[in-house]
């Protein structure tokens, strides 16, 4: 063999042997760079809230243990929201929320600050009660109260305790709300214009008249409860007087009852009339209260 045979034949030796380690080294970086674009696809579709997914883990590497923490990140991420959901269903989403943000607590601990007060009821209640089968009343009320809570979350009013045929709502804790006593007398409004223009249940009940009872001032909010059995509250005199206010519309044949400081606060955005003063129930003190003209607008009497 000559020189230059030899020489050709070493060159196409080296040409195969770097044309060999090419191809290893695409196949072998595209088998370390698969599992990272997976991750990478599967971050983008978690990103855009889609929280079913799970990364198969094909290695014992640094890779298989990224892969490793980000599915146990999304299961996180799925429990989480579960427990946000399901939580929401028996406390406020807001006060939820704001429960789930305090990581490590657990708990809203006791705090103080102006809120006002609304407690609201069917009248007659009783009498619908009587007639209709356990099924048909809980379809009632579950319809009855879908209707309710819409004005008051959408004037930014928190839900606190369905009481029954009622509910206890406050407006400005815990969260923030502007003009709270201007937003919970609209709330009040809303809901009974909404409740007369139509009937619950597939049985047509009536829901016309229900009453109002609304206070403003400082009240004490937090988590109340013992072991794992927790609530938020709020709790004081304002929420003590909304309640009364509410109870005493059946003396006065009135829907609405505020207090003066709701009144004053309220200013002239709707029309209102003063009924004197009374004691109510829990306080020795006699109080101002105010009926509230739905279809008014402006000044108040």
């Amino acid at each position: 063999m000559t020189a230059r045979a030899l020489q050709d034949e070493i060159l196409v030796d080296v040409s195969a042997a770097l044309l060999g380690v090419a191809i290893s080294a695409f196949f072998i970086g595209r088998s370390l760079l698969r599992p990272f674009g997976t991750l990478l696809r599967a971050m983008t579709e978690v990103a855009g809230g889609k929280l079913d997914i799970q990364v198969p883990v094909t290695s014992n590497d640094e890779v298989g243990e990224l892969t490793g923490q980000f599915n146990r990140m999304v299961q996180d991420l799925r429990e989480r929201v579960q427990i946000r959901e399901t939580f929401g269903r028996y406390v406020d989403e807001s006060v939820a929320s704001t429960i789930l943000r305090r990581q490590g607590e657990g708990t809203l601990a006791g705090e103080t600050g102006e809120a006002t007060i609304l407690f609201t009821d069917i009248a007659g209640f009783t009498t619908i009660a009587e007639y209709l089968a356990p099924h048909e009343l809980v379809a009632v009320l579950n319809d009855y109260l879908e209707t309710v809570l819409a004005p008051i979350r959408a004037h930014g009013g928190v839900v606190n305790t369905f009481i029954g045929d009622g509910l206890f709502a406050s407006f400005n804790m815990p969260l923030a709300c502007e003009e709270h006593a201007v937003a919970a007398v609209r709330a009040a409004v809303d809901i009974q214009r909404a409740v007369t223009s139509r009937t619950f249940g597939d049985q047509g009940v009536c829901a016309r008249y229900p009453g109002f009872g609304i206070s403003t001032g400082n009240v004490i909010g937090g988590s109340v409860g013992a072991g794992q059995r927790l609530s938020y509250t709020l709790l004081g005199d304002t929420v003590n007087l909304a309640a009364r206010l509410e109870e005493l519309n059946k003396q006065y044949a009135t829907r609405i009852l505020v207090s003066a400081s709701t009144r004053e606060a309220c200013g002239d955005h709707f029309v209102f009339r003063g009924l004197g003063s009374v004691t109510v129930r829990g306080r020795s003190d006699a109080v101002a209260i105010f009926s509230v003209d739905p279809n008014g607008q402006g000044t108040s009497s």
